[in-house]
Formats: structure tokens, C-alpha cells, sequence
């Protein structure tokens, strides 16, 4: 972390490594302290990063909504190009979000999505 750190004091606007920074903290479920660093990494990057949040939003924090604005935000930056964090379309992730959500209509809408 101390090297990491470093490279961001060296060069503020390495978004790669920003984001690194906020891994131990998300793997730990520190969310107070992951949150802030991963929102600068967005900030850097947000057609990269964006979609990766609402994976993590997901995935680790089972925060739908938030997840599902990422989702959308990410559809909004790159409008020609399918995001794809973890390997799996932003749509696939969609689709879980909105299940969770126990919203059935996108649920299925966006599983289509993906499959086509």
C-alpha cells in the first residue's frame, strides 16, 4: 500500500493505481474507507471505472440500486461499446441487479439483452 501510495503522490492521475489502493479495503468490508478512494478512481476514469462500481455495488453490497445507476451510467459513457467487468456484459449484471431488486420486468429484459 505505502508503494502504491507513492505512485499516486508521484502522479495524482493514475487511475489504475487509485483504484488498486481501495482493493484492501473493499476485500476487508471497510466500506468507509473503500468508497472514497474507489469514487476518485471513477472520477480519473468513469467510462472505466463506472461499470467495475456497479459490479462491486453488486456483488459485494448487494446495493441494487446504485448498482443499476452504474449500469446505466456506464451504457450513457460508452454508447457504442458493451462493458464487460468481471467478463460479463453490463447487461448480464444488469439482469442480477434487477432480480435482486425483485424488479421481474427488467429482470428479463436485460437477461434478453445479453443473450442477443
Amino acid at each position: 500500500m505505502n508503494f502504491l501510495e507513492e505512485i499516486v503522490r508521484l502522479n495524482p492521475e493514475h487511475c489504475d493505481v487509485i483504484r488498486e489502493l481501495s482493493v484492501a479495503y473493499l476485500k476487508r468490508g471497510m466500506p468507509d474507507k473503500w468508497k472514497p478512494i474507489f469514487d476518485r478512481a471513477v472520477e480519473c476514469d468513469p467510462a472505466h471505472w463506472t461499470p467495475w462500481r456497479g459490479y462491486l455495488y453488486l456483488y459485494f453490497y448487494r446495493d441494487y440500486q446504485k448498482a443499476i445507476a452504474d449500469f446505466n451510467a456506464s451504457d450513457t459513457l460508452t454508447p457504442n461499446h458493451i462493458d464487460s467487468p468481471q467478463g460479463h456484459s453490463v447487461d448480464y449484471w444488469s439482469g442480477h441487479a434487477y432480480l435482486g431488486a425483485k424488479d421481474y420486468e427488467n429482470f428479463i429484459h436485460y437477461y434478453q439483452k445479453h443473450i442477443a
